[in-house]
């Protein structure tokens, strides 16, 4: 009994941890035997000699490691601490005191509920969840799950539905082609009729008519070109097989019964009915030494997102269930899998297997006018180049082919881009070489990232080239719209183990939409040749999972319908699509104007890259946006196709402004592009009004790209949100520039107006202290405050003798043209004489500035003043005395003599 309980937890362990294979084709002689993983969603649930399914609720199905949160809000914690969250908290019951805890945490409250759950939804930074598990009220946290299941999501995110269709009305060029460089394509399915193969190779198998004995290329082309589609398949529904796979287990012990639980999300595009079918078959592998080894799936439980679980069992096949969805958006189901084992051969691989395929049948509804599926091209055309054989793997010699094939027929099929999703762990030269002439013929080549994120210098070759626009993946945007943890980091690829390959430049180029393992993902065509699967084996003695082979005579299930997948092959057919947009929009359609130039290769990966929006935020970039620097997680960031061709047909004129919207809800419009004419040697200010609650960067970027098609950045405003943007530019060559607007957060309407500058001037110019005063300090610190009429202050210097002092801005107005600076200077003895250089985009202002420095001047002033007035006292007593006494004797001599006369008088009268 220990011996089964070990073998059922290590089986456990190993099938909810590694994850599962997301292949992008490696070459034949690399990767055949490499050992591939299983999906990370499928855990042993029983034990020994019992076929009863063990009773687990919603929480333990989703909270495996019992701490009340959901799994994935685990992970978001840690990833993305920062971030506000949007929950649904179950109670025990409704108590104010909870609420109130909620609120205490910085949480906000969107809804209370007491019928179909008891407990309350809200808003909260991700670091505080785990705080909440305080209250033991809170039974259970998960995450807001509100989602959008279709192809349509993909084109939306990366804004060509409906915008570039519409718009521009953009379809795919009528007379240049795309070349899927894969494992063939299925003509037979609706989205890829003859109408859009124009041409075809075949390296493998030598076949003249396109076919698909793998699946992969055809979910590739049709993702790129798939025509206009209403996906309706039984009556009016779409089948969408949203899961499959076929496991054999080896070596468990004689009379062993297991049962085990499978889980996979699927979509929901609108309330009402939903057909959940899976069809399954028992692939058990028996030898002559031990027959008897059985498998079925037994049944399935729905969760419904109010928290409901439907459940339903049959031992029929398939296995066929009819629910009412609630409300459209992301479900999941849980799959049991009865495996009976009646022992092992020592000699050979063997044991119970299973084989299913789960459909969800359903109506779907189109987001506007068009068809409810497309290919990001309705319109292209596509030259199939098989490379790849039925099982997913190329030969070096394969390729080679190929590839030649493709550059001797570029013009006689007009072929402008070519995708390639096959790649290896570490360098194939022959490979490389072969790529690198593909792009110097003048093709477009879009490659893999690969799949092996989040390890550095994982970038897969060929995709590691600098020529190439290499992808990496992101989710959807149904929950948080970041890049897949599997993506492929760069900056490099890997020679060998611990040899990191470099290169001029760091990868990847780009990240478009590639799927997630929490969603229901991207979904894509399904060819109608065959559903055969990929078999993997589990060996119990030595814990190990390894790929065996593929199914036989599966035949298709059901004809027409649609997959789910995931890696970055799916993202480089995205970057593809909008790469031939691109091309149409820039030769106006027109071939002729393609000349097959490295230049224009290197043009069209200039301005895919340069109006790419940035969505990663991690602990690779430390939590941070790069704000227009290329980082090794992301590149330049999530393909944004309108805002790419805006650049080419937006021309932007002087003096004029510029009002659009811009917003960072997933499916709004992130990116702003236009192109201005700018003259050499003049002086042009870009001014960008964000609106309070925004923050939006403004960038310039050059007319030409670098060596390898990167964008070569100019100059850039990037402040906090609500400050407005400015910049000044004077470029040394005529031409048209680019310029982009990106948001960062929030939403709002901007303003941008670029003007050209011919003067500049002085509104007004405070200094403390003012020019020629005394001062008694030697060392001393100058106020200057600036106000100029169009741009800004560059900076403030202060030159005298042989010194140049800088100052530092302490304030600077929203607008830039009112700064105040602060410089400490050192005088000379008596007499100080400088110049105040006050630096604009347009103009420096030279003020001159004049200080007499004298110590201890006050005191001076106190001396000599204190003196003077002694001696003014002194002198002025005496003064005032002498003219007292003078006074008196004049005063005297008045009375002597009018005595003199009154006597006289006195005498006549007698």
């Amino acid at each position: 009994m220990k011996y089964f309980k070990a073998y059922g937890v290590l089986l456990i362990f190993l099938l909810v941890t590694i994850g599962i294979f997301l292949p992008i084709y490696q070459p034949l002689e690399v990767l055949r035997k490499n050992i591939r993983a299983l999906p990370h969603n499928s855990f042993i649930r029983a034990s020994q000699k019992s076929s009863s399914i063990v009773s687990y609720d919603l929480f333990k199905m989703v909270d495996r490691d019992e701490n009340r949160i959901y799994d994935s809000l685990d992970d978001l914690i840690i990833k993305h601490p920062y971030d506000k969250v949007s929950l649904i908290i179950l109670l025990k019951k409704l108590d104010d005191r909870t609420l109130e805890f909620f609120r205490s945490l910085g949480g906000e409250i969107t809804g209370v509920y007491d019928n179909a759950i008891v407990g309350f939804s809200g808003k909260i930074i991700a670091n505080r969840i785990p705080l909440l598990l305080r209250d033991e009220n809170i039974l259970f946290i998960q995450p807001n799950l509100r989602h959008k299941a279709t192809m349509q999501n993909a084109l939306r995110l990366i804004r060509v539905r409906p915008y570039v269709w519409s718009f521009y009305n953009y379809m795919g060029p009528t007379n240049m082609s795309i070349a899927v460089i894969d494992s063939g394509i299925d003509i037979m399915h609706p989205m890829l009729s003859n109408v859009h193969i124009v041409g075809w190779f075949d390296a493998v198998n030598n076949k003249t008519i396109p076919y698909d004995d793998n699946g992969h290329g055809t979910i590739i082309a049709g993702i790129i070109g798939g025509a206009f589609y209403d996906g309706k398949v039984i009556g009016e529904k779409t089948a969408i097989r949203f899961e499959e796979f076929a496991l054999v287990v080896d070596g468990l012990e004689a009379g062993t019964n297991i049962t085990y639980s499978w889980w996979a999300y699927f979509p929901v595009f609108k309330a009402g009915e939903v057909n959940i079918t899976i069809y399954w078959k028992d692939i058990s592998i028996e030898t002559d030494k031990v027959k008897g080894h059985k498998a079925r799936i037994s049944g399935f439980d729905i969760y419904l997102p109010n928290g409901t679980v439907e459940h339903f069992e049959s031992r029929g096949n398939p296995l066929s269930y009819i629910f009412n969805a609630p409300t459209s958006g992301s479900y999941y189901v849980e799959i049991y899998i009865e495996m009976f084992s009646n022992g092992t051969d020592e000699d050979a691989i063997d044991g119970p297997g299973i084989a299913f395929w789960a459909y969800a049948i359903q109506e779907v509804l189109s987001p506007d006018t068009y068809e409810p599926f497309a290919g990001v091209v309705p319109f292209a055309k596509i030259v199939g180049v098989k490379v790849l054989d039925a099982e997913g793997f190329g030969a070096t010699e394969d390729i080679i082919a190929g590839i030649e094939w493709v550059i001797e027929n570029r013009i006689k099929y007009h072929i402008v881009v070519a995708t390639i999703t096959f790649g290896s762990s570490t360098v194939d030269p022959l490979i490389e070489y072969a790529v690198k002439n593909l792009v110097k013929s003048g093709i477009v080549v879009i490659a893999a990232a690969g799949n092996d994120g989040p390890q550095r210098n994982s970038i897969s070759s060929p995709g590691r080239l600098d020529y190439v626009i290499t992808v990496g993946a992101s989710t959807d945007g149904w929950t948080i719209l970041n890049v897949t943890d599997w993506s492929s980091r760069g900056p490099y690829g890997m020679y060998s183990a611990g040899t990191p390959a470099t290169t001029n430049t760091t990868k990847p180029d780009i990240v478009a939409p590639g799927g997630s393992f929490h969603e229901p993902s991207l979904i894509c065509v399904d060819m109608n040749i065959s559903d055969n699967l990929e078999i993997y084996y589990y060996n119990v003695e030595r814990g190990t999972f390894e790929y065996i082979g593929m199914t036989e005579n599966i035949s298709d299930i059901i004809p027409n319908d649609f997959v789910i997948a995931r890696g970055t092959s799916m993202s480089t057919a995205y970057v593809g699509g909008g790469a031939l947009l691109l091309i149409q929009a820039l030769t106006n359609d027109s071939w002729e104007k393609w000349k097959y130039d490295l230049s224009e290769v290197l043009k069209i990966k200039q301005l895919l890259l340069m109006t790419a929006w940035e969505i990663y935020k991690g602990p690779e970039t430390n939590y941070r946006f790069n704000r227009g620097e290329k980082d090794i997680v992301e590149g330049y960031g999530l393909i944004q196709v309108d805002a790419a061709i805006d650049a080419v047909k937006r021309i932007l004129k002087m003096n004029m402004s510029y009002t659009d919207y811009l917003s960072n809800e997933t499916f709004q419009r992130h990116v702003w592009a236009g192109k201005v004419y700018l003259e050499a040697n003049t002086t042009y200010l870009f001014r960008l009004e964000v609106p309070s609650n925004a923050d939006m960067d403004i960038y310039l970027w050059d007319q030409n790209p670098n060596d390898w098609g990167e964008p070569i950045l100019l100059a850039k405003s990037t402040k906090s949100a609500g400050k407005e943007e400015y910049f000044a530019y004077t470029p040394e060559k005529p031409g048209y520039y680019y310029v982009t607007v990106k948001i960062v957060s929030g939403e709002g309407k901007f303003n941008l107006t670029i003007i050209n500058l011919s003067n500049e001037e002085l509104e007004e110019i405070i200094i403390r202290p003012p020019k020629g005063i005394i001062v008694e300090k030697k060392e001393i610190s100058v106020y200057v405050k600036v106000h100029v009429s169009w741009t800004y202050v560059i900076s403030v210097e202060m030159r005298y003798n042989d010194h140049q002092i800088a100052f530092s801005a302490i304030s600077v107005s929203e607008d830039g043209r009112v700064s105040e600076w602060l410089g400490n200077i050192t005088l000379q003895t008596f007499s100080f004489k400088g110049e105040l250089l006050i630096k604009t985009p347009v103009k420096t202002f030279v003020i001159q500035y004049s200080l007499t420095y004298i110590p201890y001047f006050k005191a001076i002033l106190v001396g000599v003043s204190a003196v003077c007035l002694a001696g003014i006292a002194f002198f002025g007593y005496h003064w005032y005395r002498k003219k007292k006494l003078e006074r008196l004797a004049r005063i005297e001599e008045e009375a002597k003599e009018i005595a003199k006369e009154t006597i006289e008088e006195v005498l006549e009268e007698k």
